[in-house]
């Protein structure tokens, strides 16, 4: 009896040392979108789809990161996934779908938030910058970190 309560503690401290990252990151994308200004020193030097393509990246890093290391989690949308292709793909592209879906609701939500507007450019720049990021690291890790310890685990990806 212990020994399941053992495994259900680590299964269960997995999860949250992958996806709480993906939730409080996406908690401050909301918390950013309810600011009726943003701040001005990160408005003066950049411009507002920078901003959004590297905000998006990051929330699509830390999506595939919890995709390729949650092993449960995959088990849950397998089901959803083309026969053809591979796990990791699969994680990929839930990655870019998620972030980029995230990006609307966040869009949506600008749209009722006083001095902020709704706009289709920022979707776009989310979706590539979901697009750039899990691209970049799926090439990398496939090229350079084959034989490191930061390329998906042959356990939660097999096939």
């Amino acid at each position: 009896m212990q020994m399941v309560k053992a495994i259900n503690s680590i299964k269960t401290s997995k999860f949250f040392y992958y996806w709480l990252p993906v939730f409080v990151y996406a908690g401050l994308i909301f918390y950013l979108s309810s600011l009726s200004t943003v701040p001005a020193q990160i408005i003066v030097t950049t411009k507002d789809w920078v901003l959004h393509m590297i905000e998006y990246a990051i929330l699509s890093m830390l999506l595939l990161r919890a995709f390729g290391k949650s092993e449960n989690t995959m088990l849950k949308f397998e089901k959803l996934k083309p026969e053809s292709m591979t796990l990791k793909n699969w994680a990929a592209i839930l990655a870019i779908l998620i972030a980029t879906i995230y990006g609307i609701t966040d869009e949506i939500h600008q749209y009722f938030v006083p001095g902020r507007v709704m706009s289709g450019f920022d979707i776009v720049a989310d979706f590539l910058g979901s697009i750039i990021a899990v691209v970049t690291i799926m090439v990398l890790s496939t090229k350079f970190l084959t034989k490191s310890k930061f390329k998906f685990s042959k356990v939660h990806f097999r096939r």
